[in-house]
């Protein structure tokens, strides 16, 4: 084990592990608890007015995305736990249940979903949840549900692009800080406890990205 200690603050390697001890204080609160709750705010902040505008009819989730999304979130919550994620837990565990309303909504007032594409996407993440349910596997289920949840991400992708006026900006970038916060909470930097974090941070940004561009192009004027 190599450890370095400086003042207040430690940093070392163990193993395949990376690890990091502080006892500093931020406003009266441990320092990760401060941030896996920050990460947990900025998530219902962007949640609750998104849930409110799928209630009036402004916004238009896609099915299957959201489908494949409670899945996934699901899995990686429980990886997170079972890996030890300290704090960072409490940001999956909040949008296990955030993104699993919004599918529940999707299936009245979203879109999509009887594609091939669409079918195909939900059937491999149902292949992976089985697989996830016989072997408690954290590592490859981890990497598996990052390139599903991206493939199954392509349909609201292409859905802000082309329909940018049914989605909100303010969801995806607060749910891309509060991954970002996230990645702060976690008790020892490991891959499996960073990569979905930042992942999150990545694809919620590249949502945010493809419905400015689609928006600059004229597409908010094309009817939903």
């Amino acid at each position: 084990m190599t450890t370095f200690v400086s003042g207040n603050w430690a940093i070392g390697y163990e193993g395949n592990k990376f690890f990091y001890w502080s006892d500093v204080m931020l406003f009266g609160m441990d320092k990760l608890l401060f941030f896996g709750l920050g990460a947990v705010i900025l998530n219902f902040a962007g949640y609750v007015p998104y849930i409110k505008a799928i209630l009036a009819g402004v916004v238009k989730p896609q099915r299957v995305t959201w489908g494949i999304w409670t899945i996934l979130t699901t899995i990686a919550f429980v990886n997170q736990v079972l890996n030890n994620g300290g704090y960072s837990a409490l940001f999956f565990g909040s949008t296990v249940g955030l993104v699993g309303i919004v599918f529940l909504l999707s299936l009245v007032r979203g879109v999509g979903g009887a594609g091939r594409f669409d079918i195909m996407i939900l059937s491999m993440s149902l292949v992976l949840l089985v697989f996830w349910v016989i072997f408690r596997e954290s590592y490859y289920s981890t990497l598996f549900a990052i390139a599903i949840d991206a493939f199954g991400a392509i349909p609201t992708l292409i859905k802000a692009y082309k329909q940018p006026q049914t989605e909100v900006f303010l969801q995806w970038i607060l749910s891309a800080l509060g991954g970002f916060l996230s990645l702060f909470a976690v008790p020892q930097i490991t891959f499996i406890l960073i990569v979905y974090p930042l992942y999150v941070v990545v694809m919620n940004g590249l949502i945010v990205v493809t419905k400015y561009i689609g928006g600059t192009r004229g597409h908010d004027k094309v009817k939903a």
